[in-house]
């Protein structure tokens, strides 16, 4: 999870930056800022939190839930539904794409990986 919790974090810091220089300069900024989430992921993320102040956009709700110290989400069903599909597409991509030096982030599936093992799905 920390592999996540970073990106998030990252994305949040950069998202201050670009506010910062567009308001100071008055034109539009052109920090590149990946977006994790899906449109429609995002959008549920937000309206679930309505109650909760979470954060501005999805990746912002997302770190802010995450990194809660008790896990409160975890007792809320419609949290649970919303981080769901985003979380397990997710691990797929940590898995799966994210690389350092051409292997696998995590050195478990690192292993597997180089002996031939494939993923096809993830439930």
């Amino acid at each position: 999870m920390q592999w996540l919790l970073s990106k998030l974090a990252s994305h949040s810091v950069l998202a201050e930056v670009a506010n910062a220089s567009q308001s100071s300069t008055g034109g539009s900024g052109s920090t590149f800022q990946e977006n994790l989430l899906k449109p429609d992921e995002e959008e549920l993320l937000v309206s679930c939190t309505k109650s909760i102040p979470a954060g501005k956009d999805g990746m912002e709700v997302m770190l802010n839930l995450l990194a809660s110290p008790n896990f409160e989400w975890t007792k809320s069903p419609e949290l649970l539904s919303a981080l769901k599909p985003c979380l397990m597409r997710l691990c797929a991509r940590y898995l799966l794409q994210e690389k350092k030096r051409g292997k696998a982030l995590d050195s478990v599936a690192n292993f597997h990986f180089q002996n031939g093992a494939v993923c096809l799905t993830i439930f």
